[in-house]
């Protein structure tokens, strides 16, 4: 059974999808279509653990998890890469109610409930000599700032850095020199 069919009184509790016309999301992730003038409950494809629905809008196909189209239709999230992205608060894929997602950066989600308990800073990890290393993801590699005796120190580093990278939105920050520059900041400042 791939759609379950909907009473159509039962839309009172459904909102449309933005950008999804014929398609409608309740507060838990339910989506369902009303493409053919007959309101049905999508059967979400869960292989990865998230709900993922596959939308169509004028023959094109977009794969849409269920969480996303929550944060779209009740918290007003434009999807627009990885600059924003949807949260599950409880860490559980499956919660897709409104009251456990928030949107946040993706650098805050991935770094939040980190399993390894390294360190207790987001780019700081213990190295092998019993050291603390800082590193910071930028573009599309890792900036190495510096080995340091101290988790606090190498946590001050990597926060030292970040908000001199956000103060430069939107451009790619790769060059040798600007790295020569930074280490050079964070040992003034440290």
């Amino acid at each position: 059974m791939n759609n379950l069919a909907i009473n159509t009184n039962e839309l009172t509790e459904y909102k449309n999808i933005p950008g999804f016309p014929n398609y409608k999301v309740n507060e838990d992730g339910i989506i369902i279509s009303t493409r053919f003038g007959k309101a049905k409950q999508l059967k979400p494809n869960t292989a990865t653990g998230y709900n993922q629905y596959c939308l169509v809008v004028e023959g094109k196909k977009f794969a849409v998890y269920s969480h996303t189209a929550v944060a779209m239709t009740y918290l007003g999230h434009a999807r627009d890469g990885y600059n924003v992205v949807v949260d599950h608060i409880d860490n559980d894929k499956s919660n897709n109610h409104v009251s456990n997602l928030r949107l946040t950066t993706q650098r805050d989600n991935v770094s939040k409930d980190r399993k390894d308990g390294s360190s207790k800073h987001t780019g700081v990890t213990l190295h092998r000599e019993g050291k603390w290393v800082a590193r910071i993801y930028v573009g599309s590699r890792y900036v190495y700032l510096g080995l340091f005796e101290d988790e606090d120190e190498a946590g001050r580093a990597y926060q030292l850095v970040l908000a001199r990278i956000e103060k430069v939105t939107n451009e790619y920050v790769d060059s040798t020199e600007y790295r020569k520059e930074l280490r050079t900041e964070i040992k003034s400042r440290i």
